[in-house]
């Protein structure tokens, strides 16, 4: 799956979040969106002090005071060591709802969700008279578009007056349908993952039997939801499906990997894979999410080879699934599926 983070932004977060998951102190965590920034000093002032924090709390003030415009959000961790302030903070591209939590360990899920399911899904529920139109990035809801058709009640009466009822119905639906497709075309539809389509009645079916190969091989249609599902439900319902797809998606690119090996078409060595990278000889990276470069030297590498690797067309896999990552292992953290040896 692509997610909305590039794959240099996606590896940097998935190690910044790494290097966190030992700290326990308590740490207190805050994010905020970028227009939210400016109040994050407001937002420390307001919580209740605690002894224990607030050199925390301070570091964390005089952290944001520093920070520049940009765009997205920021993430900061802080805690106490030896009576001194600590902060840890990433920027990152996506905007996240503002938040701040004190507890045991650093609150790690908005950027788990991130890297694990965030991606854009477009959620259509619709009839025959209206449409909504809900654009996910994840769990959050970024974008909501609406559309109605003025379609009249089925005409009751024979005869040749219900004959042209009945014409006319099916080209108000025509219509309609049109200007349902206008508005997903309006729509950045390349990034979007996934489509979701569900609503009472037989609109549905009627509209995904429409819509052109590309779109349709993205689409899902959804029993059980309406205009009248709370929020939410479709928000568990998209979070549900878009972790199945993940893990579907991360076990298929893995499939048939035993069959290139025999065949000296996987690698896993750095080096070797930096070199083919290059050549553009590497068709997948696949890279395992629990894999930590252990150096300062190595950590440059696996990033100049995402970088390489994006530059040359090569499809960049994150495994993140626990059961996808241990198929990965068996050849390695960092692997590479050649075009040619």
């Amino acid at each position: 799956m692509h997610g909305t983070l590039s794959p240099q932004e996606w590896y940097g977060l998935n190690r910044f979040a790494q290097e966190l998951t030992g700290y326990q102190s308590p740490v207190l965590s805050l994010y905020l969106p970028s227009y939210e920034v400016g109040q994050g000093a407001r937002i420390l002032a307001e919580k209740e002090k605690q002894t224990d924090l607030e050199g925390v709390r301070e570091a964390i003030a005089h952290r944001l005071d520093r920070a520049k415009y940009h765009s997205g959000s920021i993430c900061l961790f802080g805690w106490s060591k030896k009576g001194r302030g600590i902060v840890k903070h990433v920027r990152i591209s996506k905007e996240v709802p503002p938040l701040y939590v004190v507890q045991r360990k650093p609150y790690l899920k908005p950027l788990k969700d991130i890297l694990e399911i965030g991606h854009q899904v477009l959620v259509l529920i619709m009839d025959h008279k209206k449409a909504r139109i809900e654009v996910y990035n994840g769990s959050e809801l970024v974008e909501e578009i609406g559309v109605r058709s003025y379609l009249k009640g089925r005409h009751k009466k024979g005869g040749q007056s219900a004959k042209r009822f009945n014409q006319n119905r099916k080209l108000q639906i025509r219509y309609f349908f049109n200007k349902v497709s206008q508005q997903l075309s309006s729509l950045e539809l390349e990034s979007i993952e996934l489509i979701l389509l569900g609503g009472r009645g037989l609109a549905k079916k009627e509209f995904f039997s429409i819509m052109g190969d590309e779109l349709a091989r993205k689409t899902h249609i959804l029993q059980g939801i309406s205009f009248d599902t709370p929020k939410r439900e479709i928000t568990t319902r998209v979070i549900s499906i878009l972790d199945k797809t993940r893990k579907v998606g991360e076990l298929k690119a893995l499939e048939g990997l035993a069959t290139p090996v025999k065949q000296g078409l996987v690698i896993s060595r750095n080096k070797e894979i930096e070199k083919k990278i290059r050549a553009g000889a590497v068709r997948i990276l696949f890279l395992a999410a629990d894999y930590h470069a252990t150096s300062p030297d190595e950590n440059s590498l696996i990033r100049r080879i995402i970088g390489m690797a994006k530059k040359r067309g090569t499809t960049i896999e994150f495994i993140t699934d626990i059961t996808a990552r241990k198929r990965l292992h068996k050849f390695g953290n960092l692997v590479a599926l050649l075009r040619y040896s």
